[in-house]
């Protein structure tokens, strides 16, 4: 062989080893080396119970109450059912909102609450207690002080959702915690009184 020959073979050579070499550098950082998708962080779906305001009801009409007892609305939490499910838009969310409990959207527009939309929920018995860990209330759990929850599965224009209510009564009372399963029994927990 000539120099020449040689000297092509040794540099086709070098330049299938660098390629050799940098294929393996490529398939080590796509097999070995990927980067793993970062876990998803999860959703803060607590609400401060003591960073709300600790008012009671006015006294004025309408006025919500929680068996019977006039209370103000703290918050108010909505979510859909199951994983694909959604919040309806906006006039159709207040439709659904008022088929929870006729003239809630009075009271929203009165009472001011905190309102927060959680991700779709794939158990509806399941939601209450979800909402009642991350809305955690004073004492035994609400019981001998103002505050009191409600929380369950409503219908409305045919199509279930979740909601989660927070109110404050303005005095301690033994309202606590209340999970509810239909429209019915919301009926029955809350009310929105017009005089």
């Amino acid at each position: 062989m000539t120099s020449i020959s040689l000297m092509a073979v040794m540099v086709v050579l070098a330049i299938f080893v660098g390629l050799f070499g940098l294929m393996l550098v490529l398939i080590f950082r796509l097999v070995l080396g990927r980067s793993k998708e970062p876990a998803p962080q999860p959703i803060d779906l607590a609400i401060d119970v003591s960073s709300l305001d600790k008012s009671g009801p006015d006294g004025n009409f309408p006025q919500l109450t929680c068996q019977g007892k006039p209370v103000r609305l703290a918050a108010l939490v909505v979510a859909p059912v199951g994983r694909s499910g959604e919040i309806p838009k906006a006039d159709r969310l207040l439709d659904a909102v008022d088929q929870l409990i006729p003239g809630l959207v009075d009271i929203i527009s009165i009472d001011h609450p905190v309102v927060r939309f959680w991700p779709g929920q794939l158990s509806t018995q399941g939601f209450a207690h979800v909402f009642f860990r991350n809305v955690i209330l004073p004492g035994d759990r609400g019981v001998g002080t103002p505050w009191c929850s409600v929380a369950g599965k409503f219908k409305a224009d045919g199509q279930q959702f979740l909601a989660g209510l927070l109110c404050h009564a303005g005095d301690p009372n033994e309202l606590g915690e209340v999970a509810v399963d239909d429209n019915e029994q919301w009926a029955r927990v809350l009310e929105v009184r017009r005089g």
